[in-house]
């Protein structure tokens, strides 16, 4: 994979983590209505909200450096753990329920950082041109 690429795609999972993360501490009831309706338990996203600010320092402090290979590949495996895990819930949370199009979005992307991670996870990080002329 590009190198540049990369970067940019983990740069931008990194800012929305924290956006999503961010919301969720300090607006958990607002976020809570807007993406799953009444009902879910404000402690609940503010703990969320937390681990996903944690999740997405990690990728920002980590942005530049080469993920995947033998000394990102911590952050790759907590990447897509969290992405599988989480993309495959919502998917199925979305399927069964009657779910705002937010939801759905937040589907997506999480489909879209599982392909990611795991591509990089077998391709592996780029590596640097050597004496390009």
């Amino acid at each position: 994979m590009n190198a540049q690429f990369t970067q940019t795609l983990v740069t931008l999972f990194a800012g929305l983590l924290l956006v999503i993360g961010i919301g969720l501490t300090f607006l958990p009831v607002e976020m809570g209505m807007a993406l799953f309706g009444p009902g879910m338990p404000e402690i609940v996203l503010a703990v969320l909200g937390g681990a996903l600010i944690g999740l997405g320092l990690l990728n920002w402090m980590t942005r530049r450096a080469p993920i995947g290979g033998i000394y990102g590949r911590p952050v790759l495996q907590a990447n897509l753990g969290h992405f599988i895990i989480g993309g495959l819930a919502l998917l199925r949370y979305c399927l069964a329920n009657s779910v705002t199009l937010w939801l759905w979005v937040m589907t997506v992307v999480y489909m879209v950082g599982m392909l990611f991670y795991g591509a990089l996870l077998f391709v592996g990080p780029a590596q640097p041109k050597v004496g390009a002329s």
